[in-house]
């Protein structure tokens, strides 16, 4: 077949790579670890701002769609179904355009940070090198990759269209009816506060100790590659193995248990938003019977509502991982900081953005 072709693939790979062109878009972003380190999103915050504008109007959009094609049934007009439809073709349109836009903010994000950490350590004063584990040190650079990526995704994306998802919630609930508004407003508060404050004690158990843990890990892998450098690899001592085994287990052990926890505080804000569904089907089935509202409107309200249960359920998740990769970014700059300082000129003619293909 044509995809074991190896010329088809390189092919096909090299007309995405250059109808992409992320070389010529994407710029190193200068990082300066003495300041706070979302600094580097403030220096792309026009580009922050349409992200987060568009993504509003495609997550409103969705979100409400059910609502649309119950009025769009109740009308009987069909074209009225043509224009949903179109309108959910452009939306899905509009968010392929602008993934690419997201993608550039990644690669500047994540790609600066690493290049300029990578940078600080080549440039460091040779003495703070001697005094530091090796392992740590690419387990810092490489955090920095995955938090803030993850940072981005979570606050500026997902955290944004939480938002939206709600407020359009809210609002087209409460235009039905203010008591089902009020009791989805209610439930959502405190199914929401619980998981939050769940979360936030369940990172200052874990967090810290996962995170040296697995600086810990790196560190005695490079430290068994640098001896298995000197001696053969089967005469490794037992001290090795056994330090090997403690370290890549008890990071893995400490983040399992920490995702439980995070998994039982998610739980109970579902079952609280669960609990106040009822009260809600009690007064939409009450609306029913007294023809103040149609079935099929009271179909797509419901949905609604239940529609927030899996956001509340990802609610738990997300918060857990906003404050992990917080705390991550905040530790690697920290880290940075009090590793050492440069006293003398090292690679200081090098301009990042000129060394592109």
């Amino acid at each position: 077949m044509f995809w074991h072709n190896p010329q088809w693939l390189e092919s096909t790979r090299n007309f995405f790579v250059n109808s992409h062109n992320y070389d010529k878009n994407v710029k190193v972003l200068d990082v300066d670890f003495n300041k706070p380190w979302w600094h580097i999103l403030i220096k792309q915050k026009g580009l922050i701002l349409i992200l987060v504008l568009v993504s509003g109007v495609s997550t409103g959009f969705t979100t409400l769609v059910t609502l649309f094609l119950a009025i769009v049934i109740q009308s009987g007009n069909y074209i009225y179904f043509l224009y949903l439809f179109l309108g959910r073709i452009f939306i899905g349109f509009l968010n392929l355009i602008i993934n690419y836009r997201y993608r550039i903010l990644i690669v500047q994000t994540s790609g600066s940070l690493q290049y300029w950490a990578t940078n600080f350590f080549l440039t460091v004063d040779p003495v703070a090198h001697s005094t530091r584990s090796s392992g740590t040190v690419i387990s810092k650079v490489g955090r920095l990759k995955t938090a803030s990526e993850s940072f981005i995704e979570l606050t500026i994306f997902t955290g944004f269209e939480y938002f939206i998802t709600i407020a359009s919630t809210f609002v087209a609930i409460f235009i039905v009816n203010w008591q089902l508004g009020l009791i989805n407003v209610i439930g959502f508060i405190l199914s929401a506060s619980t998981v939050s404050l769940g979360q936030t004690v369940r990172n200052r158990l874990f967090h810290k100790v996962i995170v040296k843990a697995e600086d810990q890990k790196s560190a005695t892998q490079i430290e068994n590659l640098h001896q298995i450098s000197y001696i053969r690899a089967t005469f490794a001592t037992t001290i090795q193995d056994i330090k090997a085994r403690e370290a890549i287990f008890k990071p893995l052990n400490l983040s399992s248990i920490n995702r439980r926890v995070s998994a039982y505080i998610s739980f109970s804000g579902y079952v609280i938003y669960l609990c106040f569904f009822l009260i809600f089907g009690w007064i939409l089935f009450q609306m029913i019977n007294k023809s103040e509202i149609s079935p099929i409107l009271a179909l797509s309200i419901a949905s609604l509502y239940l529609g927030l249960v899996g956001n509340i359920r990802r609610l738990g998740n997300d918060i857990q991982r906003i404050i992990e990769t917080s705390s991550d970014l905040v530790d690697t700059f920290k880290f940075i900081r009090e590793y050492g300082v440069r006293s003398y000129p090292v690679l200081e003619g090098n301009q990042p953005n000129d060394l592109k293909n």
